[in-house]
């Protein structure tokens, strides 16, 4: 088990009692995954419940499960085991849907090609331990940005009829305004 306050301690090198986006990158690269910084900003900015743009202590255990989860995903299929680094193994296209599908990302197979493509940039059709992850997370931050603006909410059950009935309900207030 990992003790997160010691983790968080040795992250916050600034001493600040906040993480960035930088320390997020300049710890993972020391367990060799090489995270760009947009793709750590990303990772802050998706568990950053007070929104302001770090880590604290209480919102790192998020961070660092999700982190783990997603490594051990790709662990897990890529034969590498937890932990799994940048030198383990790549995935393609059909473990990389089998370890998206491990932490509840589902696509169709068109999107699956065109983000596997997007996450591969040396385009030898397969994603080390760091493209995966940049890659879940980036689907993680599209889903949360399609759902804070889906008023229809189209997974729930009868959501389209409930949106129908609202507008009817609408139209039908309007016209009794005019009369």
């Amino acid at each position: 088990m990992v003790d997160l306050d010691a983790a968080f301690d040795a992250v916050n090198t600034s001493k600040t009692g906040k993480i960035t986006a930088s320390e997020v990158q300049a710890a993972l690269a020391l367990a060799n995954l090489p995270f760009t910084l947009q793709t750590c900003a990303l990772a802050v900015r998706l568990h950053d419940v007070d929104d302001d743009g770090c880590i604290t202590r209480g919102e790192f255990g998020a961070l660092h499960s999700s982190l783990d989860g997603l490594n051990t995903a790709f662990g897990e299929v890529s034969g590498a085991g937890p932990g799994a680094s940048d030198d383990a193994p790549g995935l393609d296209l059909e473990k990389t849907e089998a370890a998206l599908k491990k932490v509840d990302i589902e696509l169709d197979r068109p999107a699956l090609v065109a983000a596997f493509n997007a996450f591969d940039p040396s385009r030898d059709g397969k994603l080390c331990a760091s493209e995966f992850i940049g890659l879940a997370l980036f689907l993680r931050a599209a889903k949360a940005a399609f759902r804070a603006f889906d008023s229809v909410r189209p997974g729930e059950r009868g959501g389209r009829e409930r949106e129908r009935k609202r507008e009817r309900e609408r139209r039908l207030s309007r016209s009794t305004k005019i009369q």
